[in-house]
């Protein structure tokens, strides 16, 4: 992972934050900052192309898909792909050529924007779920 490469994302993660997670510019829900910090961990033991898997279906459950979205834009931002769908089809042409050296680059281009999403998370609260039933 590159510390510049996480310093350029960080602006759009803010961004995408306050767009598609944040009630009210300032406060997220608990359970995004869950699903953000399994990120790494997920990528890092179930491998990239299952990660990706995970974070992406749609039918499974639509929060988690959120962060998935959210990194897949980040990548289409620093990676200037036309389209965030293009991302796990490019991915898995690098698994189909068993081209390791590009799935270990997006292996690190995918934590690096995690990364980028975990630290723009810092500068939001945290709502836990029974503030939000009650109101509070």
């Amino acid at each position: 992972m590159n510390r510049n490469n996480i310093e350029f994302l960080l602006p759009s993660a803010v961004k995408l934050i306050r767009r598609d997670l944040a009630k009210n510019e300032q406060a997220v829900e608990s359970k995004y900052f869950g699903y953000i910090n399994a990120l790494g961990g997920t990528v890092t033991h179930a491998g990239l192309l299952q990660a990706l898997y995970w974070y992406t279906r749609t039918s499974d459950n639509e929060e988690r898909k959120k962060i998935g979205d959210m990194v897949a834009e980040l990548l289409q931002i620093r990676e200037k792909l036309e389209r965030k769908e293009e991302l796990i089809p490019a991915i898995e042409k690098y698994y189909a050529e068993k081209d390791s050296r590009q799935i270990l680059i997006w292996r690190n281009r995918v934590l690096e924007a995690g990364v980028a999403l975990k630290l723009a998370l810092r500068l939001f609260h945290k709502i836990k779920e029974k503030d939000e039933e009650h109101g509070d």
